[in-house]
């Protein structure tokens, strides 16, 4: 399968904060950093957390993959089994690896498309309960066993959580983490008489405070 890479302008976002994301990265908490079998095997609904190695393990490949410069750093990065990653890069340029292989040796390689920026981006986490704009993407390519869908975009300082329905499918919760959000599923993907995927059903996106309380909700 040809690999796509894209190639986008950083425009800004309204209705930001001077608030810039640490070098350090923010990973749930809340349970032990997932094993190496639980990131190859069966996919769950909700995120796992990453040690710092395989963080950034999981950041110089998709920073090789999309060659992107040194100063180029994981902003977030979604696991949730399946063998696939998700890393949205942030600093000397922007970006996304939109579907990652983590092997059962523990490597980390190019699978899916992705995008990288032509600038650089000072990232501000979103005010409020702010949530999307959305991007809906597909996870297929490479040596992946799994195909899917995925949904990411910015998320308010003032959401803690976010769950993606996805029509026919379970609830998801995404991983929210550093003012971006980002959640993926395993279907197959149907496809044209061009062999291009069809597009993408409607996706329900839910907003939370910490109180658990709805506060935005949009559409995919």
């Amino acid at each position: 399968m040809v690999r796509r890479l894209a190639i986008f302008a950083v425009v800004a976002i309204a209705g930001l904060v001077a608030a810039c994301a640490d070098d350090d990265a923010d990973v749930p908490i809340g349970r032990p950093p997932a094993t190496l079998a639980e990131l190859t095997g069966a996919w769950q609904a909700a995120p796992l957390r990453l040690d710092p190695l395989m963080w950034g393990t999981i950041e110089n490949a998709c920073r090789r993959d999309i060659e992107f410069p040194a100063g180029a750093h994981a902003l977030h990065v979604d696991v949730r089994g399946g063998g696939v990653a998700i890393v949205r890069m942030t600093g000397a340029q922007s970006g996304t690896c939109y579907a990652l292989q983590i092997t059962a040796t523990g490597q980390v390689n190019g699978a899916g498309p992705g995008a990288r920026s032509e600038a650089a981006e000072h990232w501000v986490i979103p005010a409020g309960t702010t949530l999307g704009p959305v991007e809906q993407q597909t996870v297929e390519g490479g040596d992946l066993k799994v195909t899917g869908r995925s949904v990411q975009g910015p998320v308010g300082a003032g959401i803690q959580t976010v769950i993606v329905q996805p029509l026919g499918q379970p609830q998801i919760a995404a991983t929210v983490m550093n003012g971006w959000f980002s959640a993926w599923w395993p279907v197959a993907l149907p496809q044209n008489q061009q062999g291009a995927p069809l597009a993408p059903g409607p996706v329900r996106i839910q907003g939370f405070d910490a109180n658990g309380q709805l506060v935005n909700e949009i559409r995919g």
